[in-house]
């Protein structure tokens, strides 16, 4: 009688394109309600708001922590692992800050919201959007390598605009201004604005490389 030959089953790899992708869409909702909550300011809407970027938030955690449990145990992921480790974990800190952004506004108890804090959180809306359409990208780099490189310079011009505005709010401030403790308030606000902007420049550098490592 011949002998069976049974074969293990082989695992599956995980999707980390996907995982990354879906952290992108994480990092866009944020972003739009950052910016719907400064654009329409309501402080009494504060606490529901930080709710669900809260929700946003812990969702990214659970991809981000998922992310390195499966590349421990591949064997041989599609892209390098630090790369990987990287992006997850740049998209999560980005997400997270953003949160932290708001929560400053509640704690504050800001009145209301000048327009360079609406500017600012617009910039940061369209890094969001172009980092979410390079993270789609990502699993085509070879073929889609410029396209891709495109969104990361559409960050990085958001960035420098926010540089602009960013100045020209700490002028005005700084000139109009005469409260002491307003003017504390609202630097250090727009100062969580910008850095938002930069943490998206910075990812979008992490994600030049990566592209660049694993063509």
């Amino acid at each position: 009688m011949p002998e069976k030959i049974t074969k293990k089953a082989k695992k599956k790899q995980p999707d980390y394109f996907r995982r990354l992708e879906l952290q992108g869409e994480l990092l866009q909702d944020c972003a739009a309600l950052l910016e719907e909550a400064l654009s329409h300011y309501d402080f009494l809407r504060l606490p529901k708001q930080l709710e669900q970027m809260h929700r946003l938030a812990e969702q990214s955690g659970g991809l981000r922590r998922a992310m390195v449990s499966a590349l421990i145990e591949d064997f041989l992921p599609p892209m390098e692992r630090g790369d990987f480790m990287a992006l997850s974990a740049g998209w999560d800190c980005a997400l997270r800050r953003a949160e932290r952004t708001l929560r400053h506004f509640l704690t504050m108890r800001t009145a209301q919201t000048p327009q360079a804090a609406v500017r600012l959180a617009h910039c940061f809306c369209g890094q969001a959007t172009a980092l979410r359409q390079c993270a789609a990208l990502l699993p085509q780099r070879k073929k889609q390598g410029e396209a891709l490189l495109r969104h990361t310079r559409t960050v990085d011009a958001l960035e420098e605009q926010s540089d602009q505005i960013y100045m020209e709010a700490l002028q005005e401030l700084f000139a109009q201004q005469p409260d002491p403790r307003a003017l504390l308030v609202w630097r250090t606000l727009f100062a969580q604005m910008k850095e938002r902007c930069d943490e998206a420049g910075a990812l979008a550098l992490t994600l030049e490389s990566a592209v660049m490592k694993n063509l």
